[in-house]
């Protein structure tokens, strides 16, 4: 072969070596741009591929755990016994499934009732406001004393004078009088053994063992029944009490310490006197106290015994009635209904003891306790999880006191 053709034949394959390599150049660039685009593109998932993701992860996690619980633990190193399978004829076999139990029922933590302030309220209303006195409005209620009332009263003199044309009142006036009314600070502490109680039909609900917490509605049947209690001895303190232990000076106390209250000495009151009693105490109020004579609010309070009196005086035991009575029906005249005499209205103060009456108007004569107070305190108080007794405590706190407005519109018969 001659030199020029293996010349030409070097060039041509030099020619075409460049040309293959620079393809290969061109077909590296596309590449490599290429993979950049896709890994621009992979710089941000849509929601499609982190859903894929999700499901590919969530798949993956079953199948774990599906081979995780094929695998067998051996009995010598599991810390459970094997279970042991009942004879197909064995009575165990058809036993409930539920746990016995064999002392007690919903055995819990012990439970109590707590209240205070405002939230005690409505507790101590439904004690204080069932004294008969305050239930059937006889007289005024201050719901809200936080510490003390002021009563004033105010009396006009000389206010009505011989017109002229001059402005002049050196003879008119108005003098001011108080009453404070302060309630008493009271409290109830009572403990009752849960023993007490499983003679009742509450030791249904505690179960059948003796050491076991509270009835559900313990705490309320027990302050219910604390209630009666202090409903009573507020009934009685508003009429008869003292200042002094565990009450408060009633309308008695107050009346008869008061100068300006008209005071009637009383006797033993029967059929036979009543009417003309009752009478005496009108004919003061008449003379004394002429301005509440009228009044729409005007009462007679009595004791238990007076009223009494009055029916059997009515029934014809009284004289000059008639043998007969009232329409000659005897006694059976009266079924409980409003008593009155000669218009005025009768209030049986069934706490003002025996052989009293008050005449005077509802308006004058206040009840105070502070229902909202922050001392109020009603608690039920289960001692069991305290100091291990089987004991049960009641404590309650709050405040009640009476007043009269004006003595001078009083009449007392004591």
């Amino acid at each position: 072969m001659s030199e020029d053709v293996k010349d030409i034949q070097v060039e041509a394959a030099e020619e075409v070596k460049e040309t293959e390599e620079v393809e290969m150049t061109e077909e590296l660039e596309e590449t490599e741009e290429v993979k950049e685009e896709m890994e621009d593109e992979d710089k941000y998932a849509t929601k499609e591929d982190l859903a894929k993701a999700m499901a590919e992860i969530k798949g993956m996690i079953e199948e774990l755990t599906a081979q995780k619980e094929e695998l067998e633990v051996p009995t010598e190193l599991s810390n459970q016994e094997p279970a042991v399978e009942p004879l197909s004829h064995s009575p165990e076999a058809e036993v409930s499934k539920k746990p016995t139990q064999l002392f007690a029922q919903n055995r819990s933590k012990s439970t109590g009732s707590s209240y205070a302030g405002e939230f005690a309220g409505k507790y101590l209303a439904a004690s204080l406001f069932s004294a008969d006195t305050l239930d059937q409005g006889a007289i005024t209620i201050l719901p809200n004393v936080k510490y003390k009332a002021a009563m004033k009263v105010g009396a006009f003199s000389n206010i009505v004078r011989s017109a002229d044309c001059d402005f002049d009142a050196t003879t008119s006036g108005l003098t001011l009088t108080e009453k404070v009314l302060t309630p008493t600070e009271l409290q109830v502490n009572l403990q009752i053994c849960k023993k007490e109680l499983h003679a009742d039909w509450e030791a249904a609900q505690m179960g059948y063992s003796a050491f076991d917490s509270l009835p559900p509605l313990f705490s309320d049947f027990v302050i219910g029944q604390v209630a009666a209690e202090v409903a009573k001895a507020t009934e009685s303190s508003i009429w008869s009490g003292t200042a002094g232990e565990g009450s408060f000076d009633g309308f008695l106390t107050l009346g008869l310490n008061d100068s300006s209250v008209h005071d009637i000495t009383a006797v033993a009151v029967d059929s036979s006197n009543v009417i003309a009693q009752m009478g005496a105490v009108v004919d003061s109020a008449v003379a004394n106290a002429p301005g509440i004579m009228g009044k729409e609010d005007l009462t007679l309070y009595v004791s238990i015994n007076v009223a009494q009196a009055y029916i059997r005086a009515l029934g014809g035991f009284a004289s000059g009635i008639g043998a007969a009575g009232v329409d000659t029906k005897g006694t059976t005249w009266y079924n409980g209904g409003q008593l009155s005499f000669e218009g005025i209205p009768i209030f049986v103060a069934k706490g003002s003891g025996s052989n009293k009456m008050y005449l005077t108007t509802k308006s004058n004569l206040y009840f105070g306790t502070g229902l909202l107070d922050d001392r109020n305190e009603v608690k039920v108080i289960d001692m069991s999880d305290i100091d291990g007794s089987q004991n049960v405590r009641v404590i309650m706190r709050y405040t009640a006191g009476v007043q009269i407005g004006v003595g001078s519109d009083l009449v007392l018969y004591s």
